[in-house]
C-alpha cells in the first residue's frame, strides 16, 4: 500500500481486540481515562486508537466509542486529508507537515515524549472548519507491550485570538502612526490638499481595518462592506510604496513597483486591494535575505488585470500543500498563520478575484492576485 509519509500498516483485528482488553484490565489507564481534561486517547505501534477519554467522545458529538476504536487520530476528527490515500491517517503528502503525525511518528521512532501544534482542517455537516491543537505524545508500557498516550488540547480560539491581536495592534499603529503626523501638521497650521486628503484615506483605512477585524473574528464576511470605484495602480503602488520602503531599506532589500500602462486603471476596494498586497509583500519581506530584490508587478489580460510580487526566496513542497490554510504557520508559536489565508479569503470572496502562488528552488516565489477590470 502506497504512502507519503508513515507506515499505512494496520494492527490486524485480533491483535486490536487484544490491545483494547489489555488497557480496559489496566486499573490505572481507568484513572488517566477520568481524570485528564482534555482529549486523551492511547494508540498501539500503528497510530490506532484503542481507548479514549469522554472529553474526546463529545467532541466527536458523543459518537459510539466502539466506532472510534481501531481509527487514527485524523480519521476520528474528520480530517479532509485523512482519506486522500488508502492507507488513510498519515500516509498523505499533507501529513508530511501535520503537526499531529509529525508528534505521533517521532514518539514512536525516538521513544520520547514530544509536542507539536496542528492545524487542522475538517469536514462538518457539508462544511470546512479549521481547528488548532496542542499535542503531545507519549511512550508507555503496559504487560510489555508498548503503547502512546496521546493528549490533545483544543487551542483554536487562543490561536485566533493571539493572530487577531497581533494583526489588530500592528496594523493599527501603523495606521495611527500615518494619522497622528497628518494631525501635528494640522496642528502647525499646515492645511494643504495632500493633507486633508492623507487624513481622509487614513480615517477609510482605519474604519475598513475594523470592518476586517470583525470579518475574522466572527467568521462572517457580511461585516465588510466593500467600496469598489476605479483606481489608479500606480497610485495604491505609491501608498504601498510609502509603507514599506523604510522597512525593506532597512533590511538591505530592494522592491520595485512596475505597473504595465495597459493595467494602470482597475475597479476595485483601494484599502482591500492595499491589505491583500501588503500581505505579499510581508510574506516576500520575511522569505529574502539582504540584498534581496522583490518585484510588484501588474499587467493585463483582456478584461483582467493580474498583480504579482515576486522574490527569490523558495517554498518548500510540504509548506506549499498548506500556505492558504488557516492556523497553519511554518513559525513554531501560536499568533501566526492568518495572513495567506486572509489573503485568499478576502481576495476571492471579496473581491471575486483568484488568489494563488508559483514556487520553484530555481524561479523563486510568485504570488498572484487576477482582478476582473
Amino acid at each position: 500500500m502506497e504512502t507519503m509519509f508513515a507506515s499505512p500498516e494496520r494492527t490486524k483485528d485480533r491483535e486490536l481486540e487484544e490491545e483494547i482488553k489489555a488497557i480496559s484490565r489496566a486499573p490505572l489507564m481507568q484513572v488517566f481515562l477520568k481524570s485528564i481534561n482534555c482529549l486523551f486517547a492511547v494508540l498501539d505501534s500503528n497510530r490506532q486508537i484503542i481507548t479514549l477519554n469522554d472529553h474526546y467522545l463529545s467532541y466527536l458529538n458523543r459518537i459510539p466509542a466502539g466506532s472510534i476504536l481501531g481509527l487514527r487520530v485524523g480519521e476520528s476528527l474528520r480530517c479532509i486529508h485523512a482519506s486522500e490515500m488508502e492507507g488513510g491517517c498519515g500516509t498523505s503528502r499533507h501529513c508530511r507537515s501535520c503537526g499531529a503525525a509529525l508528534a505521533i511518528t517521532t514518539a514512536i521512532t525516538s521513544s520520547e515524549p514530544v509536542e507539536r501544534e496542528c492545524a487542522l482542517e475538517l469536514e462538518e455537516n457539508g462544511e470546512r472548519k479549521d481547528l488548532f491543537f496542542h499535542v503531545k505524545c507519549e511512550p508507555f508500557y503496559l504487560e510489555e507491550r508498548k503503547f502512546y498516550l496521546l493528549f490533545l488540547t483544543d487551542i483554536t480560539k487562543d490561536q485566533q485570538r493571539k493572530m487577531l491581536e497581533k494583526i489588530f495592534f500592528h496594523d493599527f499603529n501603523n495606521i495611527l502612526g500615518g494619522l497622528s503626523t497628518s494631525a501635528y501638521m494640522l496642528s502647525r497650521g499646515i492645511r494643504t490638499d495632500q493633507v486633508v486628503e492623507s487624513i481622509y484615506s487614513t480615517t477609510n483605512t482605519l474604519v475598513k481595518e475594523v470592518e476586517i477585524q470583525r470579518c475574522l473574528m466572527g467568521n462572517d464576511l457580511d461585516y465588510y462592506k466593500k467600496n469598489l470605484y476605479p483606481l489608479i495602480l500606480e497610485k495604491t503602488f505609491s501608498k504601498l510604496d510609502d509603507i514599506f520602503r523604510e522597512k525593506a531599506e532597512s533590511e538591505g532589500k530592494t522592491i520595485l513597483f512596475r505597473a504595465d500602462p495597459a493595467a494602470e486603471e482597475i475597479n476595485s476596494d483601494e484599502a482591500l486591494l492595499i491589505r491583500i498586497i501588503s500581505n505579499m509583500i510581508n510574506n516576500a519581506l520575511e522569505a529574502t535575505g539582504e540584498g534581496d530584490t522583490i518585484t510588484l508587478d501588474a499587467h493585463r489580460d483582456e478584461d483582467m488585470v493580474k498583480i504579482t510580487v515576486r522574490n527569490p526566496g523558495f517554498i518548500p513542497g510540504d509548506v506549499q500543500l498548506r500556505i492558504f490554510q488557516r492556523n497553519f504557520s511554518t513559525k513554531s508559536r501560536t499568533g501566526r498563520g492568518l495572513g495567506t489565508y486572509s489573503m485568499k479569503l478576502f481576495g476571492e470572496k471579496v473581491l471575486g478575484g483568484r488568489i494563488g502562488f508559483i514556487s520553484t528552488e530555481r524561479d523563486g516565489t510568485e504570488f498572484y492576485l487576477i482582478l476582473p477590470t
